[in-house]
């Protein structure tokens, strides 16, 4: 289950960043982030989910990961 949401939430925050960078250029932020490695530890699961939910430190990469879904988050659709 906490598989599901963690991908869940990727997933969306992945969607939303590229609907918004669909206006600018290609990020390569993510591009080094190995989701499979990530998906299948169940540590790094409950890391960066604490991460994203604000209850647990976070790697210089969920920071960002964070960051990114709550921009896009309070940014009206255009």
């Amino acid at each position: 289950m906490k598989l599901f949401l963690v991908f869940v939430l990727v997933a969306l925050s992945l969607a939303e960043a590229a609907r918004i960078r669909r206006v600018t250029k290609y990020a390569t932020t993510y591009d080094n982030i190995n989701l499979d490695e990530i998906l299948a530890s169940d540590r790094l699961v409950d890391n960066y989910f604490n991460c994203m939910m604000g209850r647990g430190k976070c790697t210089p990469e969920g920071a960002a990961l964070r960051g990114e879904c709550t921009a896009s988050y309070l940014t009206p659709p255009a």
